[in-house]
């Protein structure tokens, strides 16, 4: 029976510490820029990521396991790779949730559109479009992707929230809030208008009514 140290000696390769690096890589310059913008926007973990994660470690680590031969390994290293890709995408398709519904709002709101963005109202409403039109690529992408690689689905999503983000940096949110906040306060103002003026309606209508009763 081979003893511990004879295993750790043995449990990776050459090639093993390239497949690693290679997976390492794609790791620090794909998935954890999605993942922390994803974060960001959710003010939490997303679920499905950490499940995602979980899955990549359990392949890593099989990776190291000396019993297997370069085949397994490979066939662990693909499947690793397959969870990242995986994580990358959904950390992509939550980023453009979260920004897609701002945009709809702002793009959709005239007043909104008018003040509280720092671009012409038609180059805005062009870029949204565009925006929508690369969205429509990428998930025309995914589905053809279905079953293989997603690498081809994440570059084409990150086209999409490429443009989303410059339209996020003309957009001043201040200036959106202190509308809202505005309007909010006319409408109030508003109703409560239209209460008193319905109020007063229906006590001089009584006092007509009064009137007419007395003859």
């Amino acid at each position: 029976m081979p003893s511990k140290k004879t295993k750790s000696e043995n449990c990776i390769t050459d090639s093993d510490v390239k497949a690693l690096c290679d997976l390492s890589e794609y790791y620090r310059d794909e998935f954890i820029p999605a993942y922390a913008d994803a974060v960001v926007y959710l003010s939490a973990k997303p679920d499905e990521t950490l499940l995602e994660i979980e899955n990549i470690l359990s392949h890593v680590f099989q990776i190291l396991n000396p019993e297997f031969d370069a085949s397994k390994k490979a066939e662990n290293i693909g499947k690793a790779k397959g969870h990242l890709e995986r994580a990358t995408l959904d950390c992509l398709k939550i980023i453009w949730g979260d920004i897609g519904e701002l945009l709809r709002d702002i793009n959709g709101d005239d007043n909104l559109r008018k003040f509280g963005v720092n671009m012409s109202e038609t180059e805005f409403k062009e870029k949204v479009v565009e925006y929508h039109n690369l969205l429509s690529e990428a998930r025309l992408v995914e589905m053809r992707s279905i079953g293989k690689s997603h690498g081809d689905t994440i570059i084409a999503y990150k086209r999409a929230i490429g443009l989303a983000k410059e339209l996020l940096d003309v957009i001043d949110q201040g200036k959106i809030n202190s509308f809202r906040s505005f309007r909010k306060v006319i409408n109030i103002k508003s109703n409560t208008l239209s209460f008193i003026l319905g109020v007063l309606a229906s006590l001089i209508a009584t006092y007509i009514w009064i009137d007419v009763l007395k003859f």
